[in-house]
């Protein structure tokens, strides 16, 4: 269902807890996933018996002459690792982009200590927003931005892949991609393949627009 919705372009929304399988095992590149929100800091239970003999464990005299963290660092050190985990399940590839969101008060309060605690390549690209609808701005204004540089990086890439005689008789990046799609008709021959290049050709159109 979950791909069903953004295949149709209506969207979708999952709902996935820290440490698990969807929040650490599954890649959701491209548009499988164009925005991941990580609501609060996932600390362990503090009370869990493990834990607490873990972080006094650490905390030993022979444990820190080894080197190891602390047991308040440890403590930090398993939070974060999940939730930047779960930040980089939509990012997977160069080309690819996504929305971040980091809903917790703490990052906004905490100042450079808690975003140190977030990934390098995450931490240049942070605005904190003090509204909603500040954030929603910010967001929109982010997609169009990389659409468009996305589909610029694209028509360059049609031109400078466009066959040598076009020269004599060049054509607009929209008339080249319909020659390709004609190409590629002829070589498979097939109707839906038709149907799917036209309805990407109208993205394209659409993204030009906006």
């Amino acid at each position: 269902q979950f791909n069903r919705g953004n295949a149709t372009g209506k969207g979708s929304l999952m709902l996935a807890v820290f440490r698990g399988k969807v929040s650490e095992g599954i890649d959701f590149k491209d548009d499988s996933a164009r925005a991941v929100f990580c609501v609060g800091i996932p600390f362990p239970n503090v009370f869990d018996v493990k834990v607490k003999t873990k972080r006094d464990f650490n905390d030993l005299p022979k444990s820190r002459q080894k080197g190891m963290l602390t047991g308040s660092a440890w403590y930090s050190a398993q939070a974060y690792r999940a939730y930047n985990q779960a930040l980089g399940r939509c990012i997977r590839h160069p080309k690819d982009y996504a929305a971040l969101f980091l809903v917790d008060a703490r990052f906004r309060e905490g100042g450079q200590y808690m975003m140190n605690n977030i990934s390098k390549w995450i931490r240049k690209s942070v605005t904190a927003c003090g509204s909603v609808n500040e954030s929603v701005r910010n967001v929109d204004e982010f997609f169009k931005r990389t659409k468009k540089m996305l589909l610029e990086k694209e028509i360059k890439t049609e031109s400078t892949d466009a066959p040598a005689d076009e020269t004599q008789n060049p054509e607009s990046p929209v008339e080249y991609r319909a020659h390709r799609n004609e190409n590629i008709f002829n070589a498979i021959g097939c109707e839906d393949n038709r149907k799917l290049c036209d309805a990407m050709d109208a993205l394209h159109q659409a993204a030009l627009s906006c």
